[in-house]
């Protein structure tokens, strides 16, 4: 099920089925938080700022299941693509345009 997941479906959100089960199932699911980090970066890889609420409540419930090593490996990820954007973004004095865009990049 976890392969076939998406972290983008805001309808099927991993962490509200699997966070809760942790303290009673740790040792079982231990096996499936490779595939969760894999899958948690990968959306992040593909994020696009005008999307920032979501991918912050996609983290949210696993910030208390990850070690601080792993998410700071995601936060890069984030990082990475938020840089990316910005990179992207043209100050223009005269007449700015988009500054929603770097709104969202900087929320």
């Amino acid at each position: 099920a976890v392969e076939r997941w998406n972290p983008s479906d805001r309808q099927n959100r991993a962490g509200e089925w699997i966070c809760p089960w942790l303290p009673h199932m740790q040792t079982e699911l231990a096996s499936l938080m490779p595939s969760i980090r894999r899958k948690l970066a990968q959306s992040l890889d593909a994020w696009k700022p005008e999307h920032n609420a979501e991918q912050r409540d996609l983290l949210k419930p696993w910030m208390a299941v990850f070690d601080r090593k792993t998410m700071d490996s995601l936060s890069t990820h984030a990082a990475g693509r938020l840089a990316l954007q910005l990179r992207a973004f043209e100050v223009n004095p005269a007449g700015q345009q988009g500054i929603d865009a770097l709104r969202s990049i900087l929320a």
